[in-house]
This record gives structure tokens, C-alpha cells and sequence, in this order.
């Protein structure tokens, strides 16, 4: 079966060295995000991502995120500065996959 366009986005961007952030396929992933508070939250590690959860909560990870084709589950690398992406057999991350969570971030003064 042929991969879809968003697969073969999510592809080039974790061999390319680009942060993709996932399935709202525009959302950039960064060491940084602001919250639905205003507060800004960065990754703890240099390699790390921080992303937006559905509930608008900053969660961070060790290395790149991807959001599911539904826009529901974030998954990330375990490694730092990992890559990850979502393909038809689910995500696949450097260093095995992991949720984001807030414990990975700091706040930003």
C-alpha cells in the first residue's frame, strides 16, 4: 500500500532533521509553546519538543513528537533529539516512543 501525503510529509521531515509536530500536520514542534493560559513552557532537554495537548496543556519529550492521523495521541522519540513519525503501522520513534508530559518541561520566566 502507498503511504499518504502526511506520512510521506512525517517521513521527510524525521530524515530531513526537520520538527514536524504532527497531525494538524501545521503545528511546529519546538523547544517552546505557549499554553491556553498565556504561560510559556519549554522542553527541559536541548534536543526536546514541546507540543499542545487537545486540553491545551504544554507537554514536553526528550526528542521530536507526532500527533495520530486523528489528532488525539501524541507519541515522541525517548531519545534526546530524536526523531519520530506516524506511518500506516502507528508511530515509530528513536529510542522507542513515549507520551509527552508536563514533567519534561520547565516555565519560562
Amino acid at each position: 500500500m502507498m503511504p499518504s501525503a502526511r506520512e510521506w510529509i512525517f517521513a521527510a521531515a524525521a530524515t530531513s532533521g526537520l520538527a514536524l509536530a504532527g497531525a494538524s500536520a501545521a503545528q511546529q514542534a519546538s523547544r517552546c509553546q505557549t499554553d491556553a493560559m498565556g504561560e510559556t513552557r519549554c522542553a527541559r532537554l536541548a534536543g526536546g519538543s514541546a507540543v499542545v495537548s487537545g486540553l491545551g496543556e504544554v507537554v514536553c519529550a526528550p526528542g521530536q513528537c507526532v500527533q495520530d492521523p486523528q489528532g488525539t495521541d501524541w507519541q515522541c522519540a525517548a531519545q534526546e533529539g530524536g526523531w519520530a513519525t506516524w506511518d500506516s503501522n502507528g508511530p515509530r520513534c528513536q529510542g522507542g516512543c513515549t507520551p509527552p508530559s508536563s514533567d519534561q518541561c520547565r516555565k519560562e520566566r
